[in-house]
């Protein structure tokens, strides 16, 4: 197998197991706003920090920040409902 296509081929797998990263304002925005929702629900604190910190690392695990733009807000919720489900049940 030529060198470079083994290259591009390692480089593509590297880039679809990394993770993707978001801007850091829109990271920053996020959290907070998803804090300031998790906080009205009567989730204390911590459990609003691990939730949304669950969120947005499992949005850029699985979508570009492209792709994340283009999600419905089911999909989302539903990563939401999957990370408060690990929270609630983790003991």
């Amino acid at each position: 197998m030529n060198i470079k296509l083994l290259q591009l081929l390692m480089a593509v797998a590297i880039a679809q197991a990394t993770p993707s990263v978001y801007p850091e304002d829109f990271v920053t925005d996020y959290l907070e706003e998803c804090r300031q929702l998790a906080l009205a629900e009567d989730l204390t604190t911590e459990e609003a920090d691990v939730l949304c910190a669950c969120t947005i690392e499992s949005f850029q695990a699985q979508y570009s920040f492209e792709e994340y733009q283009q999600l419905s807000q089911e999909t989302k919720e539903d990563i939401g409902y999957i990370c408060f489900e690990e929270i609630l049940y983790e003991d």
